[in-house]
């Protein structure tokens, strides 16, 4: 086996600008997946329990890991108007049994797996324990937009099944918020603190194979699990998600879980533990039969705030001989979350004084100029560009010098490490700039980008975009050409969206 296939759980990737240039098969789902393919999209729903009680939810279904799984975030509003996310699911797909199997993470922190059947026309159905009591679930396509729901309870001495609500879901704007107020981690999942952020690592396999990838690491909103994203980029291949990782406490309470997605489909789960001190150590075994014959020991060794070593070692069955597959160390490539801003590293870029080696693009776009600036300068913005034909895609925008300018694809770091440079409000905003991962001679070096707004005579916007500060080499003219086509793209999103916006 290539050492290069065995990865571990923890390889990760950066998607840049070259998704939007290139995105992933977002809207396809692998065979098995397909009678779900209707559900892609933001959903809402409003309705009342059979006890009174007001229901509002809002559910936002993503092709994930290159169509294998449909990934569902279910947004659920309490009595007193707080927004909070009840679910993080992954979809599997049905393997001729017609049941597709769901691993659903709960906000207390749980892993739920269920089994939902499609029962042909459109219709979904589960079941589940909820203590002493059976909850019956049914989902029903009606059109592209609508889904009707019923759920019925039964209880331990019930001879009957009791509905307890009768609902339908509406699909809405896919740029709905999915937002609400995040919680500190939990007691139980405090040791892991450490692991947050986004890390970066650049090495080689045994076999000699390259590995350049990028791993982001989030708390739940209710601070009772950790996730992360992984893609990676293997040799010169192109990055790719690889892998979703859940790390949540295990049913027992005396250790922790890690339950992860892959690209080919599987679901792996591993026991962990997390060791806190001086140096926190993570480690799990994944079993073997999983990955295949061996079992595969990993760790991370948090030398420092900013590192940590990363050990992979496969283990054959019945031995304690242990081989090593992976002894890198990787580093943090973003900011904590709450960081507005952070010094310029003038370091980074490759060019000054004059003259300097640049492109320029421009548009002229139908739409006033603060709606033109705002889509450049807020993360709502951003979003409201990209996110409708991306789903997932995000931006972390800080305007203030020195504040994060990063856009993500797919819920994944791209422009990571990028600032804001300086700006004028409705005139004039620039910010450091990096290559995509597949550059990776370049990647780790900074350009700058200047986008100019003007006003026009008939209201619309004149926009000006001029990158600068590229080397020289041939390493550095393939990412000017690449440039070249991808602000062309992303000029040509903009103008398009935002004249729509407007009508």
């Amino acid at each position: 086996m290539k050492m290069s296939a065995i990865m571990g759980i923890v390889a990760v990737g950066l998607v840049s600008l070259c998704a939007a240039v290139s995105p992933t098969r977002a809207g396809v789902l692998k065979e098995g997946l397909e009678p779900v393919e209707p559900f892609i999209g933001t959903w809402e729903v409003r309705g009342q329990w059979s006890s009174g009680a007001a229901l509002w939810a809002r559910t936002r279904y993503e092709p994930a890991l290159d169509g294998h799984f449909l990934a569902a975030r279910t947004m659920v509003s309490e009595e007193n108007g707080t927004i909070y996310e009840r679910y993080a699911s992954m979809i599997g797909r049905d393997t001729g049994t017609g049941v597709l199997p769901i691993h659903s993470f709960t906000h207390t922190g749980e892993c739920r797996v269920l089994e939902f059947k499609h029962e042909g026309d459109g219709r979904f159905t589960t079941q589940w324990s909820m203590g002493e009591s059976q909850v019956k679930e049914l989902l029903a396509l009606r059109g592209t937009d609508r889904k009707e729901w019923k759920v019925w309870t039964k209880g331990p001495a019930d001879a009957d099944w009791t509905l307890a609500l009768d609902a339908e879901w509406k699909k809405i704007e896919n740029n709905a918020p999915m937002d609400g107020p995040r919680q500190p981690l939990s007691d139980a999942m405090a040791p892991f603190a450490p692991m947050l952020g986004a890390w970066e690592v650049l090495t080689k396999w045994p076999d000699g194979v390259a590995l350049w990838s990028l791993w982001k690491v989030d708390a739940s909103q209710s601070g009772t699990s950790i996730r992360s994203t992984v893609l990676a980029r293997d040799g010169d291949g192109q990055p790719y998600e690889r892998y979703r990782t859940f790390f949540i406490r295990s049913a027992d309470g005396d250790g922790f879980e890690e339950v992860t997605f892959t690209h080919t489909g599987q679901v792996l789960r591993a026991p962990a533990t997390m060791t806190t001190g001086a140096v926190p150590v993570f480690e799990s075994v994944t079993p073997a039969g999983a990955m295949g014959p061996v079992e595969f020991v990993k760790q991370y060794s948090f030398t420092s705030p900013d590192a940590f070593r990363w050990l992979v070692r496969a283990r054959e069955p019945g031995t304690q001989a242990m081989h090593p597959v992976a002894d890198a160390m990787w580093t943090r490539v973003s900011a904590p979350e709450g960081v507005l801003t952070a010094p310029i590293d003038d370091g980074l870029f490759v060019a000054s004084g004059a003259p300097l080696r640049s492109l320029t693009k421009s548009a002229e776009i139908a739409a006033p100029v603060s709606r033109v600036f705002g889509a450049w300068a807020t993360g709502e913005g951003w979003e409201s560009v990209f996110a409708p034909a991306m789903p997932g895609s995000e931006a972390s925008i800080e305007l203030a010098i020195g504040g994060r300018y990063e856009w993500l694809f797919n819920g994944v770091l791209g422009s990571n490490g990028c600032q804001v440079l300086s700006y004028i409000p409705d005139r004039m905003l620039s910010f450091s700039w990096n290559t995509p991962p597949t550059q990776g001679a370049n990647r780790m070096k900074r350009t700058w980008v200047v986008v100019e707004f003007a006003p026009t005579a008939a209201g619309g916007t004149a926009v000006t975009l001029i990158h600068l500060g590229f080397g020289e080499g041939a390493a550095w003219d393939e990412s000017f050409a690449y440039f070249e086509k991808a602000w062309e793209f992303v000029l040509g999103r903009m103008k398009s969206v935002l004249e729509a916006q407007g009508k």
